[in-house]
């Protein structure tokens, strides 16, 4: 009887690749889905590139090296984390009213403009 559990469960494992599989081979399919895909993912890979998660891990590193004290350091990269936290919650906010593509836009503009 065990080994008919674990053929089942091996089974129903089989099972859950296979249609998760198809749900994604689904998503390429189709026009609409494959170019919000693509988006999705240029999103995040811009979101990446950008390097704001290693700036946030070692900003603490980041500000004691460019001369803070370590006192000092940790506060700021505390305020760098809520002003992120803010503006989470504004762009979060602001979807509602204003559509997810205009808030990508603004974003977008500003992740370029405090690059460069």
């Amino acid at each position: 009887a065990k080994e008919d559990g674990k053929r089942d469960s091996s089974a129903g494992l089989a099972g859950s690749i296979r249609a998760g599989l198809d749900q994604l081979s689904a998503i390429w399919c189709s026009k609409q889905t494959r170019r919000a895909a693509l988006l999705g993912i240029g999103l995040m890979a811009m979101n990446q590139f950008s390097g704001i998660n290693t700036v946030m891990c070692y900003s603490t590193t980041i500000l004691i090296d460019a001369g803070f004290s370590r006192d000092a350091s940790i506060w700021l990269a505390a305020l760098c984390g809520a002003t992120q936290l803010v503006g989470v919650f504004v762009s979060v906010a602001s979807m509602d009213s204003l559509g997810r593509r205009p808030t990508a836009l603004r974003s977008c503009v500003g992740a370029v403009l405090t690059l460069i």
